[in-house]
């Protein structure tokens, strides 16, 4: 399970939901200082130690910070994280391979498709970073991915990350460019977002991920609805062609990726074409999609908050949002 909130109420379902005695828990930030990480990491060792264990941790980070100090202290198992590799960019550095491996996955998989779309896929990443920059440039800044499978949800929130943190910045002119990712399911997000698509504002771009199924789940024929006699599979995918036509006839761009299935190659395969578009994209707008001041800025200010509660911060930020004049639900 992946706890990367700081909700206590996720943490704590997290915790109740195995024994924590026995759970291998790891704890990856490549700075070594990041403020959830750490909070979660010493909850857990609190509480072990009050519990009377000794928890199994394993920590990948880089090479300085808290998490390396903690490593070298107590001689914690800990993988490096190169320091030239960005959070978002890490997805085949340790940051995920040593969960993945841990978690029984095959990781020499994964890789071997990031290899097979680094060494061949180059055009295509260059036609998705064009599409997207273009249709940017006719005012589409709002880029919708559909997910055609719910074990492809992750690849989504991990695509919103990439393409924001990246791509959202100022160009060497001063003008603010990127696009707001949004990310959505099908055929779940069809009885909702598909109307926004259609009908609402002309701002938006869609990108549409598919993958070839077969598992043989079929509607009996005597079935309810117009799906009888039919698999899952075929149902789900003439949603899919039909809402992307829909979109289309209205006006809105959108592009279909194809994976020919569902296994971690094709996983790697699609993330490194992602992030190579993402890098070619950058070029094509004239911005740096390595750095994200914007995020550090808010990590400096939380950091000062926590230290100096009350401080001359803590006031400015407290009349910037009007704290006390908000809304109330009742």
């Amino acid at each position: 399970e992946v706890v990367d909130n700081i909700d206590p109420d996720a943490f704590e379902a997290a915790w109740a939901g195995g024994n924590p005695a026995t759970t291998h828990w790891v704890a990856i930030s490549k700075s070594g200082g990041t403020t959830e990480t750490l909070a979660q990491l010493s909850v857990v060792r609190e509480r072990a130690r009050l519990a009377g264990f000794t928890p199994r941790i394993t920590l990948v980070t880089g090479a300085s910070g808290a998490l390396r100090e903690l490593a070298d202290t107590e001689e914690l198992p800990v993988f490096d994280v190169p320091e030239q590799v960005g959070g978002r960019f890490s997805v085949f550095t340790s940051a995920a391979t040593v969960p993945l491996a841990l978690a029984g996955h095959d990781v020499k998989a994964l890789l071997s498709g990031a290899l097979t779309a680094r060494d061949h896929g180059a055009q295509a990443a260059a036609r998705l970073a064009a599409f997207l920059v273009a249709a940017e440039k006719n005012g589409r800044n709002v880029v919708t991915l559909w997910s055609y499978a719910e074990r492809l949800e992750t690849v989504g929130e991990w695509f919103r990350q990439l393409w924001a943190e990246s791509l959202g910045k100022r160009d060497a002119s001063g003008t603010p460019v990127g696009q707001s990712p949004i990310h959505c399911v099908g055929s779940t997000d069809q009885h909702s977002m598909q109307q926004l698509m259609v009908e609402g504002p002309p701002d938006k771009v869609v990108l549409v991920l598919a993958h070839a199924k077969s598992t043989g789940l079929r509607v009996p024929m005597d079935g309810l609805g117009a799906g009888a006699g039919h698999s899952m599979d075929a149902i789900l995918d003439a949603m899919r062609r039909a809402t992307t036509a829909g979109m289309v006839r209205a006006g809105c761009p959108a592009m279909t990726l194809r994976l020919d299935d569902a296994t971690l190659e094709s996983a790697g395969a699609l993330l490194m074409t992602f992030m190579a578009a993402t890098v070619i994209a950058g070029e094509l707008l004239g911005v740096d999609p390595y750095g994200q001041p914007g995020v550090e800025a808010a990590k400096i200010a939380t950091k000062e908050l926590l230290t100096d509660p009350g401080g001359d911060l803590d006031q400015d930020i407290a009349a910037l949002l009007g704290e006390g004049e908000g809304i109330r639900v009742p």
